[in-house]
């Protein structure tokens, strides 16, 4: 028996893709089964409406930054940059980069174990950072900076 969100997801597959009902139901079969990864068919309705709303070139790119990004956990393609005038504080540096909306913000993620630089997690609010420095700076999975 399909759960409120197999419903769903149904709905979409239906009403956003060209996919066929039988197609739909053998995707919501195997998920419920086991064989297949709720993700993959996450995946499959995403390339199909980017598909159909701007080209199948977009939607396996988008596809490809998100395996890259997310599921092999490496960089973007496109990190922007933040260019630093004078040595300052992580915290100052988070803020001003707008990976944090205040200082307290920061600190919470730091403390939160979220803030990575060069993959490596932060735990101190006194990092420096200085003019010159070439480092990535990353919130979470979705946020990144690169200091220049």
């Amino acid at each position: 028996m399909m759960s409120m969100s197999d419903d769903v997801l149904s709905v979409y597959y239906e009403v956003l893709t060209d996919v066929p009902m039988p197609d739909i139901q053998e995707m919501m079969q195997a998920i419920a089964n086991g064989s297949m990864n709720p993700r993959d068919a996450k995946m499959r309705l995403a390339r199909e409406i980017v598909s159909q709303f701007h080209s199948p070139a977009d939607a396996t790119a988008a596809e490809e930054a998100f395996v890259r990004q997310f599921v092999r956990r490496e960089l973007p393609e496109n990190i922007p940059t933040h260019a630093l005038s004078e040595p300052m504080s992580v915290v100052d540096v988070l803020v001003g980069a707008g990976l944090a909306s205040s200082k307290s913000e920061a600190r919470r993620l730091i403390d939160g174990g979220g803030v990575r630089i060069d993959g490596n997690k932060l735990d101190t609010y006194d990092t420096m950072l200085a003019p010159g420095e070439t480092v990535i700076i990353q919130v979470g999975r979705r946020k990144f900076v690169q200091l220049q």
